[in-house]
């Protein structure tokens, strides 16, 4: 008899025990994971010895950015041609040129991606483009890309930022092995890459209010893949597959515009539609925009291009103006965000104000987007 019921109260205790784990410990466990690296990602985007690291690496090289008073040195790597670049969109499709070259062959970090998914990032394995080439002939850019799989470009970012955590926070000194190999300390402004780097893309999207310039800006939601909480110019996108458009570059801004700004489907698959173009004469935000074309009052255009040393990618600096202040007025009070934004940090900030210019000084601008807006200051 004592021996069934010592039998039943450890069996009890048992279930008792296994209720605390499932219900308070794993959660808790869990909890203290997502905080970790949260934490963790701060550092890496934010922190002054990241910055310090990547200062002493590069020199002289980076960016340096002004915002009205303030002017700061940026991980943003750059050739000084690279910094004038000042392309209308509209008027050159062949900006961008998707080419035919030696596939990718960086492998695919599934453990990485597979545990990112569990913190909760959005990842989804669509063709995606990286870098093949900067081309700069008689005062013209050609920038060729081919196209690999998100799950590359994402497995090379998240080691390149491992890589760089460990680098600068890590107890043991970490060789620079991929950024050594990948991101050159000097840059020519005609480059061919290595077939791996990401391609990416942050647009200033300004309208003009009451005679005053604003720039659309947010803070990136913790589901996406990098630059969680940070605060960005939106869009800001890596490319998906635009070969079938007529101008890939303009066909990926004004998609991404529907997306990020007005939570539209994505179209990420162009080849799914017999016209890739088709949201040009049916979303009101592309149509009302591509109508100013007619009177002057709107310009897209490529204003720069470097790569983002903490994120290991290569990016395309370009502002969308709009200079008409009815339709600005529909955008400002229309533009909502999708899954990308922190719930409600959408925001207009005057593109050359003090608060831009705290944005910069106390680092909490993506590298990217600091320069896109400093650029923008200068041509306006």
């Amino acid at each position: 008899m004592g021996t069934i019921v010592n039998s039943l109260i450890w069996m009890i205790i048992g279930i008792i025990v296994d209720r605390m784990v499932d219900y308070m410990m794993i959660p808790r466990f869990n909890k203290w994971k997502k905080l970790r690296v949260k934490k963790q990602s701060k550092q890496l985007y934010l922190g002054k010895k990241t910055v310090d690291y990547v200062r002493q690496y590069y020199s002289d090289h980076l960016y340096n950015c002004k915002i009205k008073n303030g002017s700061v040195q940026i991980p943003y790597l750059v050739n000084d041609s690279w910094s004038k670049w000042n392309f209308d969109v509209l008027k050159n499709p062949d900006l961008l040129q998707i080419v035919n070259t030696n596939k990718c062959d960086y492998p695919i970090n599934l453990k990485c991606i597979e545990k990112r998914k569990k913190e909760g990032k959005h990842l989804v394995d669509n063709p995606s483009l990286f870098l093949h080439s900067v081309q700069e002939k008689n005062g013209m850019i050609s920038i060729e890309a081919g196209v690999y799989s998100y799950f590359q470009r994402i497995s090379f970012v998240y080691d390149f930022e491992r890589e760089t955590y460990r680098r600068v926070y890590g107890k043991f000194l970490k060789k620079e092995q991929i950024r050594r190999k990948y991101l050159p300390e000097n840059i020519p402004s005609s480059f061919s890459s290595q077939n791996t780097v990401p391609l990416g893309a942050d647009v200033a999207v300004i309208i003009k209010k009451n005679g005053q310039y604003l720039v659309c800006t947010h803070k990136r939601s913790e589901e996406c893949a990098n630059y969680q909480g940070i605060t960005m110019v939106v869009p800001s996108f890596g490319f998906g597959n635009a070969s079938k458009s007529s101008n890939p570059l303009l066909y990926s801004i004004l998609s991404e515009f529907s997306e990020e700004l007005f939570d539209r489907k994505e179209m990420e698959e162009p080849d799914n539609y017999l016209n890739p173009e088709w949201f040009y004469q049916q979303y009101e935000e592309i149509v009302d925009i591509l109508k100013l074309q007619n009177t002057g009052e709107v310009s897209i255009r490529v204003i720069g291009g470097g790569f983002d040393v903490i994120g290991g990618f290569f990016n395309i600096n370009m502002m969308l103006v709009v200079e008409n202040e009815t339709i600005s007025d529909k955008l400002f009070n229309r533009i909502h965000g999708n899954w990308e934004t922190s719930f409600g940090t959408i925001k207009f900030i005057p593109i050359n104000s003090d608060e831009m210019e705290n944005l910069l000084l106390n680092n909490r601008l993506s590298p990217s987007s600091a320069f896109a807006i400093s650029r923008a200051i200068s041509l306006l």
